[in-house]
C-alpha cells in the first residue's frame, strides 16, 4: 500500500503537498499552517513533507511517485525563453519584468528543479534517490481536478490565474477521460494581474486582498466614468466574444507606487492608490465594483461563446480567480447554465493534489473519487489535547452532550472558537477550524471583525446551514458544501439572519450534512432546536495577517490575545475567567 501513495508538491506560491491513494486525497496541508507564516511564499513545504511522512509512518523511497502542476520543460526546451522573447517585439517591456522572465527561466528550467529538489531531500533525508518524479502543464492540472471532481459527465472548464506557464485563462471541453483545450489567453493578457492590480490600488495586498476587493464591491454602485477608465485597461469584443488587456497599465512602464500596476494606471485615474489608513470612500467602493463587473464580463462572454459552441451546460472553474464567489455566482445564474462546480482546491496551493490525481490515474488507471469532505489536514486525539491543558494548568470541562452545551452558549451570544478533527483543506473555514456565532444578532459581526479577527469592520460572514433547509432560504440554489458559490437570500433569511447577509442580499453558503461533518451537524442542530434557525455563523479560526490555526496550541494561542468567550477543542471547552 506504501508504494501505492503519490506526493504533490507546489513550493512556489502558497506552497503544500498533498498525498493521493486510490484516486482520493487522503492527506492535505499547506506550509503556512506551520511555520505561521501567511502564504510562506517561494518556501520548500518541508514542514509538510515530514508531517505527511511521519502520519503514513514511511520515507520519501515508499513513495509512488512526486508531482508538480508546472511543465518546467517548457523552461528547458526554448518554448517559454521564445514566448517571451515574442512579447519583447511586441511590446516595450521595462526592466523589471524583463528580470522576471529571466529568473523564471533561470529557476524553472527542468534541470535547475530536479537539482534543487534533490538537495532539499538529500539534506533533511539524507536521500540520494528519489522516487520518479512527473511534471504536469499547470492549467492542465488545474482543470482536471476541478472536472475530476465535480463528478459531471461532460463540461466545459475555465482555468483562470495570474499565469501559468504562458497561459493566463484556458477554456477545456471535458468529457469522460477526454479533456481538451478549445481556447487560451496568454500573458499578459490576465485577468488574475488585472485583478491584483486593483487590489494593490485599493490598498490590500495582492495574492492575499482579492476577496476584500470582491467584499468591497458590494458596497459599490454602478459609476459609467470609472467604467470608461477602466475599458481602456481591459477591453471586452463581444462580436467575438474575447477580451485583451492592455498592459501598459499593468506590468510594462514604470513602477513608482507599485509592482503590480503601472504609473500610466494613476495617471489614468487621476487619484492616487488609497493609503493603508485611509477610509474607502463613494469612489473606492465604486472602482471596487466595476473592477469585479469588468471581471465578471470577460468571463461570461467566454463561457456563452463555448455554450453555443459546445451545448455543454456544466460548467467547472479552477485557477486562483476561481475563488471568486461572485464570478461564480454570475455564472449560474445564466439562463443556459445548468451547473457549476468551483474547485475550492482551485488555487496553486491545491494544485498540489491536481497533479498527484493525475498521476494516479496515469500510473495506476485509478478514477478520481468525489471530494465530499475537506477534512485532509492534522488531526489531535483527545488524549493529546487533555495532556496540553493539564500541563499548561488551563481549566476545562468536558460536557456531556458538547453540541446542546455550545448552541446554548451560542444562543446567549457568546462567540466560540471551534477546534475539531482533521483540519480543513483550502482557504475557507467548514466547521473544523472556525469561529462561531449566533447570525441573529447583526451587532455580533462587529465585534468578531473589531475585536477578535482585528479586520475591517464591513468584512461579511458565512452561515454553516443545514443541507435539507437550503431551499426554505434561496430560491435557486445547490448543495454548495465547501463556501465557493454565494447565493441571493429570500427575505426570511434576512429577517431572522442579518449577521451572515451580505449588504448586496447574498450569502457564501456552507450546507452541512450529517454523513460527512457530524459532529458540526449536530452543533448547528442544536442551536436550531433552541432558536429556530437552523445555521450558525460561521468564520475562520485566526486574526487578521495569521493563517488559521493549526495545532491545539495555536488554537490557545488565538483564544487568549482575543476576545474570544469560549474555546472548543474536541471534545473540551475552555472559558475565560471573567
Amino acid at each position: 500500500m506504501k508504494k501505492k501513495m503519490i506526493m504533490g508538491i507546489n513550493d512556489m506560491a502558497d506552497p503544500s503537498i498533498s498525498i493521493v491513494r486510490d484516486g482520493k486525497i487522503i492527506f492535505y496541508i499547506e506550509e503556512e499552517r506551520l511555520t505561521r507564516i501567511k502564504h510562506s511564499h517561494n518556501q520548500f513545504p518541508i514542514k509538510s513533507i515530514k508531517v505527511a511522512l511521519k502520519k503514513f509512518n514511511i520515507k520519501i523511497n515508499d513513495l509512488q511517485a512526486i508531482t508538480y502542476n508546472w511543465d518546467f520543460n517548457k523552461y528547458q526546451n526554448g518554448f517559454m525563453k521564445n514566448f517571451f522573447s515574442q512579447i519583447r517585439k511586441q511590446y516595450l517591456v521595462d526592466k523589471k519584468t524583463l528580470s522576471w522572465q529571466n529568473k523564471r527561466l533561470k529557476y524553472r528550467n527542468l534541470f535547475n528543479f530536479k537539482k534543487k529538489l534533490k538537495n532539499y531531500f538529500h539534506k533533511e533525508f539524507n536521500t540520494k534517490h528519489l522516487p520518479k518524479i512527473y511534471f504536469y502543464s499547470h492549467h492542465y492540472v488545474h482543470a482536471f481536478q476541478s472536472f475530476k471532481h465535480s463528478m459531471f459527465k461532460e463540461a466545459l472548464c475555465i482555468t483562470i490565474d495570474g499565469s501559468g506557464e504562458e497561459n493566463c485563462t484556458v477554456v477545456w471541453e471535458c468529457r469522460k477521460n477526454r479533456i481538451k483545450k478549445l481556447y487560451e489567453v496568454n500573458m499578459p493578457h490576465s485577468l488574475g494581474w488585472f485583478y491584483a492590480a486593483f487590489t494593490e490600488y485599493l490598498g490590500f495586498k495582492a495574492y492575499d486582498g482579492e476577496y476584500k476587493l470582491m467584499g468591497l464591491a458590494a458596497f459599490g454602485k454602478q459609476n459609467l466614468k470609472l467604467r470608461k477608465k477602466i475599458s481602456e485597461i481591459i477591453q471586452v469584443n463581444k462580436q467575438q466574444n474575447t477580451y485583451t488587456i492592455n498592459p501598459k497599465f499593468i506590468h510594462y512602464g514604470k513602477h513608482k507606487y507599485s509592482g503590480r500596476y503601472t504609473d500610466n494606471m494613476v495617471l489614468l485615474f487621476n487619484k492616487k492608490p488609497k493609503k493603508k489608513n485611509e477610509s474607502f470612500s463613494s469612489w473606492h467602493k465604486d472602482l471596487a465594483y466595476e473592477v469585479q463587473k469588468a471581471l465578471e464580463d470577460s468571463i461570461l462572454t467566454l463561457c456563452k461563446k463555448f455554450y453555443l459552441k459546445t451545448g455543454i451546460k456544466n460548467f467547472c472553474m479552477g485557477g486562483g480567480v476561481g475563488l471568486n464567489v461572485k464570478l461564480n455566482s454570475k455564472i449560474f445564474k445564466e439562463n443556459y447554465v445548468e451547473n457549476i462546480f468551483a474547485n475550492p482546491l482551485c488555487a496553486d496551493s491545491g494544485a498540489s493534489a491536481g497533479s498527484a490525481l493525475i498521476a494516479d490515474f496515469e500510473i495506476n488507471n485509478n478514477r478520481c473519487k468525489p471530494l465530499n469532505s475537506l477534512s485532509l489536514g492534522m488531526n489531535y486525539s483527545d488524549k493529546h489535547i487533555s495532556n496540553l491543558l493539564i500541563n499548561k494548568k488551563i481549566d476545562f470541562i468536558k460536557p456531556k452532550k458538547i453540541s446542546n452545551y455550545i448552541a446554548k452558549e451560542l444562543a446567549k451570544k457568546k462567540v466560540v472558537g471551534w477546534f475539531n478533527g482533521s483540519m480543513e483543506a483550502g482557504p475557507r473555514a467548514l466547521g473544523n477550524r472556525s469561529i462561531l456565532a449566533d447570525p441573529r444578532d447583526k451587532m455580533i459581526s462587529k465585534k468578531i471583525n473589531k475585536i477578535i479577527k482585528y479586520r475591517e469592520i464591513w468584512r461579511p460572514f458565512c452561515p454553516s446551514i443545514l443541507d435539507y433547509k437550503l431551499n426554505d432560504f434561496f430560491s435557486e440554489v445547490f448543495d454548495s458544501k465547501f463556501m465557493t458559490v454565494s447565493f441571493d437570500a429570500n427575505k426570511v433569511l434576512k429577517k431572522i439572519a442579518p449577521a451572515i447577509v451580505h449588504v448586496d442580499g447574498t450569502c457564501r453558503i456552507q450546507s452541512v450534512s450529517q454523513k460527512y461533518n457530524k459532529k458540526y451537524y449536530d452543533l448547528i442542530k442544536a442551536f436550531y432546536k433552541l432558536t429556530g434557525v437552523p445555521m450558525i455563523l460561521n468564520t475562520s479560526f485566526n486574526i487578521k495577517g495569521e493563517p488559521i490555526v493549526c495545532s491545539p496550541i495555536d488554537a490557545l494561542k488565538t483564544f487568549f490575545s482575543t476576545a474570544l468567550d469560549i474555546l472548543v477543542i474536541n471534545n473540551y471547552v475552555i472559558k475565560k475567567n471573567k
